[in-house]
């Protein structure tokens, strides 16, 4: 019993405190193999150019390249939930950061889905 109402009056103090993330700004791209996504990251200190791209699908994962303010970084992504997003600091700080998330392939056209969102201090401005 007593283990019951520890675990209840912990469930009921995280849906009382829990708040939602707000997300600065939301954007949903679609990129065929080696097809270049570029954006501008206007933080609170600079802009900052983010490019993003993939190149190779292999057993269920995607291999991304990006680039960040001219660093470049090299990850693999899945479609499940454990290893479907990568997060990346957008100020050297903790205050924003812009998460990439997995979220679909199509076989038959050969694109890939990802959604990218920007929580904190930052914009997010995809060039078109």
């Amino acid at each position: 019993m007593n283990k019951k109402f520890i675990f209840l009056s912990f469930v009921l103090f995280c849906c009382l405190y829990a708040t939602p993330v707000d997300w600065g700004s939301e954007q949903e791209i679609v990129l065929k193999k080696d097809e270049v996504a570029s954006a501008k990251v206007y933080t609170n200190r600079s802009v900052k150019n983010f490019t993003m791209r993939w190149t190779l699908l292999k057993k269920d994962g995607i291999v991304i390249l990006l680039k960040y303010d001219d660093f470049p970084y090299q990850f693999i992504l899945y479609l499940d939930y454990q290893r479907n997003q990568y997060n990346l600091l957008l100020d050297g700080g903790d205050n924003s950061k812009l998460v990439i998330l997995y979220k679909d392939f199509d076989f038959s056209s050969r694109r890939a889905k990802f959604w990218l969102g920007v929580q904190g201090q930052a914009d997010f401005v995809l060039n078109r």
